[in-house]
């Protein structure tokens, strides 16, 4: 990950840039509405809310965290074109429990 001292500072522009222009249009264009896709909504929530599943939204996470899901979304939609969802949600998944975020 980014060297977190130096991209925690807030920066609410910069913060609503990687959230409203380039998560959410990535989740939007990639993964599929309603229940097919709520798994790995889900487990992209947890790594941008750091493990926690109440009490703080993940719009708010810190900039390098927001930077490397923007990078590990990119990073799949490279390697598998957006077509593999399972894939996306492994690699979520893995980070998380590698950070301790998932138990």
């Amino acid at each position: 990950m980014t060297n977190p001292t130096a991209m925690d500072m807030q920066n609410p522009d910069y913060a609503h840039n990687l959230t409203y222009k380039q998560i959410n249009p990535l989740k939007k264009a990639f993964i599929p509405k309603g229940k097919d896709g709520q798994e790995v909504r889900d487990e992209i929530n947890l790594f941008l809310k750091e493990g926690k599943r109440r009490g703080r939204d993940s719009r708010q996470a810190y900039i390098h965290i927001m930077v490397e899901a923007v990078n590990t979304f990119k990073h799949w939609v490279n390697e598998f074109g957006g077509k593999q969802i399972p894939e996306l949600y492994n690699r979520f998944y893995d980070i998380n429990k590698k950070l301790g975020f998932r138990k």
